[in-house]
C-alpha cells in the first residue's frame, strides 16, 4: 500500500509515519467512494427508464443514497436505557 523501501521507513520519524498513514487511508477512502459513485450512476441510468415519472426527475441521491450520505440522528442515552431494560425484563420472563 505504501510501497516504501526500508531506507524510507526507517529515516521516518513517528510523526511523518503516522501523517503518511493517515493520508494513504484517505486516499484509499476516496477511492472506495468513487467506485461507488460510479456504480450509482450506472444503477441509476440503468433503471431510469423503468422509474415512475415523479421519480425521474428527482435527484440521484434521492433514489440511491449511499450509507455515508444518509444522516444518522443519534441515540439518546435515555432510549438506550429503556432499550436495555426491555430487553432484560423479555430475558426474565423468558426463562423457565
Amino acid at each position: 500500500m505504501l510501497k516504501l523501501l526500508p531506507s524510507q521507513f526507517y529515516s521516518l520519524t513517528p510523526r511523518q509515519f503516522s501523517n503518511l498513514i493517515q493520508a494513504a487511508g484517505e486516499l484509499f477512502e476516496s477511492e472506495y467512494k468513487q467506485e461507488w459513485e460510479i456504480a450509482r450512476y450506472q444503477a441509476y441510468y440503468t433503471l431510469k427508464p423503468y422509474l415512475a415519472k415523479a421519480d425521474q426527475t428527482k435527484p440521484i441521491k434521492d433514489i440511491i443514497a449511499l450509507p455515508w450520505e444518509v444522516v444518522q440522528k443519534p441515540k439518546l442515552i435515555t432510549e438506550n436505557k429503556e432499550r436495555a431494560a426491555n430487553f432484560w425484563e423479555r430475558a426474565d420472563k423468558a426463562k423457565i
